[in-house]
């Protein structure tokens, strides 16, 4: 139950109720309903987190464009400046002008993809040992049968601009 989140090493604030709970000896009966309490009042968090990192990027008509989302996808990436300001200019360059821009919704299921990271990871290693290349439409296909996430084509479009420097 501890889950610890990917990048920092930080835990999450119902696994930290939970650590407190058990090193302070109280009984399980109390222990488990004070974690319902905890979990309760954290349930909507993620998506409260994702809405605020959302509305930071200021967005206009409900859209932050494909360079905001690009940010948003490096901020906790950990890659060194300069491999991060080269992608960046990628994504600048092919996006420039754009008015497509992309909503909430899609940004909250990009990061419901990215939470089932690991099975994706898993999933597109298979296609790679078979000798499938990952384009856009593999990427949707294990976006969807893998994470259940239905993935936009621009959404797809600015991932693959970011991260496939031959795209």
């Amino acid at each position: 139950f501890y889950r610890k989140e990917p990048v920092d090493g930080r835990i999450t604030a119902v696994a930290f109720a939970d650590l407190l709970l058990a090193y302070a000896g109280l009984p399980d009966k109390i222990q488990t309903r004070m974690m319902r309490r905890v979990k309760k009042k954290f349930k909507g968090s993620t998506r409260y987190f994702f809405t605020l990192q959302f509305y930071r990027k200021e967005p206009v008509d409900g859209r932050i464009t494909a360079v905001a989302f690009a940010d948003l996808l490096l901020a906790y990436a950990g890659l060194p400046d300069k491999i991060q300001t080269r992608m960046m200019r990628r994504v600048k360059k092919k996006f420039k002008g754009s008015t497509r821009g992309i909503t909430l919704e899609e940004f909250i299921k990009f990061s419901r993809f990215l939470k089932n990271i690991t099975d994706v990871d898993t999933a597109l290693t298979f296609y790679h040992m078979a000798g499938a290349s990952v384009d856009p439409p593999t990427l949707q296909h294990v976006a969807k049968t893998v994470a259940h996430v239905d993935l936009e084509d621009y959404v797809v479009d600015v991932v693959f601009t970011l991260f496939d420097e031959n795209h």
